[in-house]
């Protein structure tokens, strides 16, 4: 299920672009309330497969979840999928060359078994709430915005 699609253009060229989405380090740069991420394995070589140890802070707590690699097009698209009990997210990031700049788009997907089924809306706001301004503040960032 197709829990949110955002889009945005960023004033840098594509190969920029996605250097930076694909580089899990940035994701403390970026990511609301991301204050941690660690990579397993080969930490210069992101690829299907690749696993990442991210903690965002919850009001006090620290809660940590394994992302993982789940799709990979040098420069052009990068998913990002965490599972959890019968339920997973998939962040899918594609990359289109526009002019001088470049679109990128982010789909947020929702799988759930039957069970969890319940929970997927409630799932969804939250997401929203988390990351619904994802793309705006990775735009900020590589185009050098200040964040008020």
């Amino acid at each position: 299920m197709l829990a949110f699609e955002k889009k945005e253009i960023i004033r840098e060229n594509k190969d920029i672009v996605f250097g930076f989405i694909s580089n899990p380090n940035n994701l403390v740069k970026y990511g609301k309330d991301v204050v941690k991420v660690e990579i397993f394995g080969s930490k210069d070589n992101i690829s299907i497969g690749t696993k990442i140890n991210e903690t965002r802070l919850f009001g006090k707590k620290e809660i940590s979840a394994v992302i993982e690699v789940s799709h990979y097009l040098l420069n052009d698209e990068i998913a990002f999928q965490s599972k959890s009990v019968g339920m997973s997210i998939t962040y899918f990031y594609s990359l289109k060359a526009i002019g001088s700049g470049t679109e990128l788009s982010l789909k947020c997907f929702i799988k759930s078994n039957i069970i969890m089924k319940i929970f997927v809306p409630a799932m969804r706001k939250m997401l929203l709430k988390q990351d619904g301004d994802h793309l705006t503040r990775i735009k900020e960032v590589i185009e050098g915005y200040e964040r008020k």
